[in-house]
């Protein structure tokens, strides 16, 4: 789903490595947080990581023909500077 549009609503990923009740806790502590956060927590293309500590990490998620595209460029740069650096 992900991969077919280009705004998405947002996404909520626990790590792995707890038991679904921990899973559970965690999923319920992050949408108060977010429910909460002041101002309003703006989801739309972000993606929220929490492992089984707790922490959030909380980064954006770019669709994916912008993801292809960078990487596009970047490959491009990369060889552009391999050429130039060859004897």
């Amino acid at each position: 789903m992900l991969e077919r549009q280009e705004v998405h609503p947002g996404i909520v990923v626990i790590l792995p490595g707890v038991r679904r009740e921990r899973q559970i806790e965690l999923f319920t502590a992050t949408l108060n947080a977010i429910r909460e956060h002041d101002p309003p927590l703006d989801m739309i293309n972000t993606v929220l990581e929490r492992d089984q500590e707790g922490t959030v990490v909380m980064f954006p998620l770019l669709p994916v023909s912008r993801v292809r595209s960078y990487i596009s460029r970047r490959t491009a740069a990369a060889q552009s500077r391999t050429r130039a650096a060859a004897p």
